[in-house]
């Protein structure tokens, strides 16, 4: 189990980095190790089973990721019959988001056609054009590109206020 917990890290770090192809590959290898030793109604089950349709709805594979949900739903499920009390309360909250979690992937995401558009659509989005046009022209819209730092400027950021700390804390040490 300790190598199936290692996998599932893997697979974090790679979610992390939006590498959900890898994802997919290290959680889906993580719930080999461990639908070898738990029971069917485990909660570590229903947690992997949750990441690998995590990552398969990341990496454009809804129905992959529905499948995958509804073993979560299944297992969550089978455990609530069993439980009591505060375990139950928790898994019934539990139960709730993943069965709305399923629904919001079997709901295609609406993509806007302007030529379908309603009267009342398209004179809200003319306002919308407008409303924009008019900030642009009197300024109101700031540009904050210049306060976004890459992690590399962060990183180094950081370590010049260590290196600041470090120094102050040496001229104090002299001092006294």
């Amino acid at each position: 189990l300790k190598y199936a917990e290692t996998l599932m890290l893997l697979g974090d770090v790679s979610m992390e980095s939006e590498n959900f192809a890898q994802a997919v590959n290290d959680y889906t290898q993580a719930l080999d190790v461990k639908l070898q030793f738990l029971q069917d109604d485990d909660r570590e089950l229903a947690e992997i089973y949750y990441k690998v349709a995590l990552a398969h709805e990341y990496n454009q594979d809804t129905q992959k990721a529905l499948v995958l949900m509804s073993d979560v739903e299944r297992i969550l499920t089978n455990r609530l019959a069993k439980s009591e009390g505060e375990e139950k309360q928790s898994l019934e909250e539990v139960l709730d988001d993943v069965k709305g979690k399923i629904e919001e992937w079997k709901t295609p995401q609406k993509k806007v056609d302007l030529n379908e558009m309603t009267k009342e659509e398209m004179l809200l989005a003319e306002k919308a054009k407008e409303m924009l046009a008019k900030a642009l022209e009197e300024g109101k819209i700031n540009d904050i590109t210049n306060l976004v730092r890459t992690k590399k400027s962060k990183r180094k950021a950081e370590e010049n206020e260590a290196d600041d700390s470090d120094s102050k804390k040496s001229r104090s040490e002299a001092k006294a």
